[in-house]
């Protein structure tokens, strides 16, 4: 567990550029994507979050990896965090349209229980706090996905 310093390095030497702006403190051992990974010892190691609200803002999943010794005993965790936003503009369509502007294709992410993680066509995903059902999407492309 750390006590993270906001603003206080400089960015192209790493050395301390004097007081910070702001200090909190970070627990990742009591995260769910750092018990997700520590959790998993017949797998991987390897564990992703569901859609949720970043605490800096934004919407996004985490995916993280349980970090382990030559031995195996587990040293931690290292988790990295995936943007909604980021993630449908992977998969934006842009430039996979036919001549009437219409997108050729629909790409879309569920997860293991078949709710959206990201679209193609921005907003679909995510609302009014939570993940969308692929079955139940506006968007009928993506609503006629089968889940067997």
């Amino acid at each position: 567990c750390r006590f993270t310093y906001f603003n206080s390095t400089d960015h192209t030497t790493g050395s301390i550029n004097g007081p910070p702006s702001s200090a909190r403190v970070y627990a990742p051992c009591v995260r769910g994507w750092y018990k997700g990974a520590k959790a998993d010892t017949a797998g991987t190691g390897t564990y992703w979050t569901g859609l949720y609200n970043f605490a800096s803002g934004g919407i996004g999943i985490t995916a993280s990896q349980q970090l382990v010794s030559s031995s195996g005993s587990f040293l931690g965790a290292v988790g990295l965090d995936i943007m909604l936003e980021e993630l449908e503009g992977i998969l934006d369509l842009s430039d996979y349209e036919d001549d009437d502007g219409e997108a050729t294709f629909t790409s879309f992410i569920v997860d293991a229980n078949h709710n959206l993680v990201a679209t193609s066509v921005s907003g679909y995903a995510f609302r009014n706090g939570a993940q969308v059902p692929a079955i139940n999407c506006s968007y009928r492309t993506v609503s006629s996905y089968k889940t067997e």
